[in-house]
C-alpha cells in the first residue's frame, strides 16, 4: 500500500476516534455510570467470564468504560486479577500484577489506580482467559480501532 493512502487511512481512524472520544465525553456521569455497569454485566454474564481462572482487567480513565464490577466480582470468586501498571524511570514501558483486594491499587504516574510495587510484585508469566482492553472505537466484526 502506497504512502498516501496509509496517510489516508490515518486521517480516517483519527477522525472516527475523536468523534468517539467527543461522544464519550459529553456523557453525563450518571449516563456513564449506567452504561458502564450494563457493560460489565454484559461480560459478567458470558460462559467465558463465569469459567475463567484469571483475567486481565484495566483501570477506567477519562470515561472509559468502568471496570471496578469486573474487579470485585473477579475477586470475590478467587479469579486471578492481572492489572497494568507504569515502570518507574520507564517511560512508555508497563508491567502486569495480579491484585488480591481493590487496596493493592494506588494511584499512578499518572493518577491512574494500578498495583502497588510494595505489594504487587510483577509476572513474567500470565495466561488470562478473558482481557478487558479499553478502546475509543470499533470496526464492524469488533475489532478495536487502534492507532496504527
Amino acid at each position: 500500500m502506497d504512502a498516501n493512502r496509509l496517510d489516508q487511512i490515518h486521517i480516517i481512524k483519527q477522525t472516527i476516534r475523536n468523534s468517539q472520544k467527543a461522544g464519550r465525553e459529553s456523557l453525563s456521569h450518571e449516563d456513564w455510570a449506567c452504561l458502564s455497569r450494563k457493560a460489565q454485566e454484559c461480560v459478567m454474564a458470558l460462559d467465558q467470564w463465569q469459567s475463567a481462572r484469571e483475567v486481565l482487567l484495566y483501570s477506567a480513565f477519562n470515561k472509559e468504560t468502568d471496570t471496578a464490577l469486573l474487579r470485585d466480582d473477579a475477586l470475590s470468586r478467587g479469579i486471578r486479577v492481572l492489572m497494568p501498571r507504569c515502570k518507574p524511570g520507564e517511560q512508555g514501558c508497563m508491567d502486569l500484577a495480579c491484585i488480591s483486594c481493590k487496596e493493592d491499587l494506588i494511584p499512578g504516574q499518572y493518577g491512574i489506580p494500578e498495583p502497588d510495587p510494595s505489594t504487587c510484585t510483577s509476572l513474567e508469566f500470565f495466561s488470562p482467559d478473558i482481557a478487558v482492553i479499553p478502546g475509543v472505537a470499533f470496526d464492524h466484526q469488533g475489532n478495536r480501532l487502534g492507532w496504527g
